[in-house]
């Protein structure tokens, strides 16, 4: 009886947060006719700094960015782009409960809503409406 009450307690103890979410990058944006990288690099500069994203060029076809909410929940994400598609993946975060567990990457459900946020007015700027699932 032991052993089960201290199994017990360790699955709870182990389980994800009520909070958490499974981290869901949002899917990637193709284009059905190609961009320039500029047109590409603009829209998405444009799209993150009118949610409040810093964003940063950090490569060719990767823009850096990154926000703080009520100034101690942090996102960073990389945005990678090509003239014909947009995709956006986790790098850091802060005070976001970000958990690796049982094969699964658990995240507060907050992160998700933003990047599938950031995602949606990236897609506005570019004025296409061409989702691809990963």
């Amino acid at each position: 009886m032991k052993h089960i009450l201290v199994a017990l307690g360790l699955a709870i103890g182990l389980a994800a947060p009520a909070w958490a979410d499974i981290l869901r990058e949002p899917p990637k944006i193709e284009f059905t006719a190609p961009a320039s990288a500029e047109t590409v690099k603009t829209a998405i500069i444009t799209a993150a700094t009118k949610r409040k994203w810093q964003a940063a060029e950090v490569a060719p076809g990767q823009i850096d960015a990154s926000i703080t909410v009520r100034g101690r929940h942090m996102v960073k994400v990389a945005i990678d782009y090509t003239d014909r598609s947009v995709a956006i993946r986790y790098l850091d975060s802060a005070d976001m409960g970000y958990e690796a567990a049982e094969g699964r990457t658990y995240i507060h459900g907050n992160y998700n809503k933003w990047t599938e946020t950031l995602a949606n007015d990236i897609r506005k700027q570019l004025g296409t409406e061409q989702i691809a699932v990963n």
